[in-house]
């Protein structure tokens, strides 16, 4: 799945465990799904994070124009 899929699965845990009308046992499922759910969506926010930073940094160093012949 990819981080939409992964958000709108959690988004769809959430709005359930909103309602109030799940036992406890479907509602420990849920939440366990949703936790699990939020770590992905975590970590690949992360890697995003980490990739947006190397773009800032390649940025930041000086710029030597060639030489022309």
């Amino acid at each position: 799945m990819n981080f939409e899929q992964v958000l709108g699965e959690l988004e769809q845990i959430a709005a359930k465990l909103e309602q109030g009308d799940l036992t406890l046992e479907e509602a420990m499922s849920l939440y366990v799904r949703g936790v699990e759910a939020l770590a992905r969506c975590q970590a690949v926010l992360a890697e995003a994070e980490q990739k947006v930073e190397l773009l800032i940094k390649d940025t930041r160093k000086p710029f030597a124009l060639a030489t022309l012949p």
